[in-house]
């Protein structure tokens, strides 16, 4: 099986971007539809729109580099089991911190100055 902890490849980045698309774009689809109307999820991209989708690929992209570099740092040879387990595990972290603490600041302070704005523009 072929080494993917080589992030600096060309060719891999390449695939590890259009991969996070893909992904994402298929996520994105499937937790609109069946996720609760007022989850994070959907907070997060009613408030942000092509912006969250923006970042949601940029987190998986930089989640795999950093797969890639820790799994590189523990060394040995290739494992793609261990390799998946440590991707999951960074994605994972990211996605419920992301969800429980940032989301709802972010909503929270965009309401707010949108409604300090609202009472700018009435004065």
């Amino acid at each position: 099986m072929k080494d993917i902890r080589k992030f600096w490849d060309a060719r891999m980045l390449l695939a590890i971007v259009a991969s996070s698309m893909a992904v994402d774009t298929l996520g994105l689809f499937v937790w609109r539809y069946t996720a609760e109307p007022d989850g994070p999820i959907n907070k997060w991209y009613d408030e942000f729109g092509g912006i969250a989708y923006v970042a949601d690929v940029l987190s998986m992209i930089i989640g795999m580099v950093l797969a890639q570099i820790v799994a590189s740092a523990i060394g040995g040879p290739f494992n793609l089991v261990a390799f998946l387990i440590i991707v999951v595990t960074i994605q994972m972290t990211h996605d419920i911190f992301f969800s429980q603490v940032v989301v709802p600041m972010q909503v929270d302070s965009i309401r707010f100055v949108r409604r300090k704005k609202i009472s700018i523009d009435r004065f």
